[in-house]
């Protein structure tokens, strides 16, 4: 989630007194977002007599619905704290609530942390917003602060969609004797992240309404563009800050030239790669990208033939389960495997050091013709799997994972009870012998996803032989744990 937090300047009066919220109400009908469920009946005669500036007692409101009954706020200077404890006991609104300056919390030397609901406001300063940067969590016109990771889009969304006063953002009314001290601009922060959640899940009508409020904000207070560079579409927006935990190193290695700008990793993109990209999801706070990328938790012995799901882990997972770090990932939706590729992509160019081989590259799933051309290898003649038109060599043994349990393919060798190709289920992406240029398991072990959805290459563990050929598509609705990816490399 962005961080970005807006310091309050003096603006410009932003509504005329004697206007009313029904005014704004019956010109703004259209808009999903006039006032949330608990507005107050009698807010607009409250704002007629109060000592200060409409819009910041709708600011005030605002910043203490974001807060729970209990919490603990820390804010900027005594302006903030002034109309805040005004609203407050006017409105009987979160009494509960403890509200002081941050410049009071450090003479008490008050833990941020010592409490359970402790926040700060939007315009806390910098040095103060850096410290507590990774432990923040937007929750309206407020960030909570916590050492639990806690998905607070959900709480971001419930209290702008029910309880945010809004309608003063659209229209920009003077008041001649009552200059505002909190500018709109802090809305900002809140109103685009949630705007990009929208667009996210693709709920168009609410994104179109939180547009229309966002660019009325920034075209008020001189900020069009802060919010393009909010909303990612600014030019600069690829150039923009961005840190990740994702080693370029590890991008770089084991990637396999194909073509003049196009390499392949010699390996199914492992957990353990996939594992830091959701781990950088959460340092972000990109819980809506988490909950479409998770991997759900497979019962691999339930999906054994009865006559194997007693078997000991020793004979089921002789190599070590498909969970470990170095097999491949696998039981995600497409959805998911191109959001990785967006990320690395965007963590590889977005690092600056110079002992990059590329200065900028794109990472995607392959077409379907890139895939089989990479399967192939540099064989000059077209053959049925990666390494020659057979599924075992002249000794009879396997050169892949694949499902053959039946008796269709004997193995002497194997006692019984053992998968006769070494592996029940996916193994380690380095196993088996590679093709010509290095790739390893473009048959068998995990089915590949291509960029035509639904689609995967070259058959998995659970395919017969003959369904893991180079030529083989294994069509896919839902997240399987028989299919993964593999990631290409174009250079830009």
């Amino acid at each position: 989630m962005n961080t970005l937090l807006f310091i309050p300047q003096i603006n410009k009066p932003l509504l005329r007194k004697g206007w009313k919220r029904s005014f704004l109400i019956l010109f703004f009908p259209f808009f999903a977002f006039t006032q949330g469920d608990s507005a107050p009946k009698n807010y607009d005669s409250f704002l007629e007599v109060a000592p200060y500036a409409q819009s910041d007692l709708y600011w005030a409101y605002n910043t203490l619905i974001s807060l729970e009954d209990d919490a603990t706020l820390i804010i900027s200077n005594e302006n903030e704290l002034n109309i805040l404890k005004y609203v407050q006991s006017n409105q009987k609104l979160n009494q509960n609530v403890i509200i002081s300056t941050l410049e009071e919390s450090k003479n008490a030397n008050f833990d941020f942390f010592s409490k359970k609901n402790t926040y700060v406001t939007l315009s806390i300063d910098q040095n103060t917003k850096e410290k507590l940067k990774s432990k923040s969590y937007l929750t309206g016109l407020a960030f909570k602060l916590s050492e639990t990771p806690f998905d607070n889009t959900t709480t971001l969304k419930n209290n702008v969609e029910q309880n945010f006063l809004l309608d003063y953002l659209k229209v920009n009314f003077e008041e001649t004797n009552k200059p505002a001290l909190i500018s709109k601009s802090v809305y900002l922060v809140p109103l685009s992240v949630l705007y990009r959640h929208y667009k996210s899940e693709k709920s168009n009508s609410k994104a179109e309404n939180m547009r229309f409020i966002l660019e009325s904000v920034a075209t008020q207070t001189g900020n069009e563009k802060i919010l393009l560079s909010l909303l990612g579409e600014s030019q600069n927006a690829e150039n923009e800050s961005f840190s990740s935990i994702i080693p370029y190193k590890n991008l770089e290695k084991g990637m396999v030239k194909l073509a003049e700008k196009l390499y392949v990793s010699e390996v199914e993109t492992t957990n353990a790669s996939y594992n830091l990209f959701l781990q950088d999801l959460l340092n972000h706070k990109e819980f809506d990208k988490i909950n479409i990328c998770k991997s759900e938790k497979v019962d691999w012995r339930n999906l054994l033939e009865p006559k194997h799901k007693m078997l000991s882990d020793a004979l089921i997972f002789p190599y070590g389960k498909p969970e470990d770090d170095k097999c491949p990932i696998q039981n995600i939706t497409y959805e998911a495997a191109v959001l990785y590729c967006e990320w690395i992509t965007k963590s590889y160019n977005n690092n600056s050091n110079t002992k990059k081989k590329f200065n900028k590259v794109v990472f995607r799933l392959p077409s379907e013709q890139e895939w089989e051309k990479a399967a192939h290898g540099n064989n000059l003649m077209p053959m049925k799997y990666p390494t020659s038109n057979h599924f075992q060599n002249e000794k009879g043994c396997y050169l892949n994972n694949y499902n053959i349990y039946s008796e269709k393919y004997p193995c002497a060798k194997c006692s019984s009870g053992d998968a006769k190709d070494g592996a029940h289920f996916p193994v380690q992406t380095d196993y088996y012998y590679p093709n010509s240029i290095g790739i390893y398991n473009t048959s068998g072990n995990i089915a590949e996803m291509i960029s035509e959805k639904g689609k995967a290459k070259g058959g998995s563990w659970e395919d017969i032989p003959e369904n893991c050929t180079i030529q083989s598509v294994k069509n896919y609705e839902k997240p399987s744990p028989a299919i993964g990816f593999r990631v290409f490399m174009e250079i830009q």
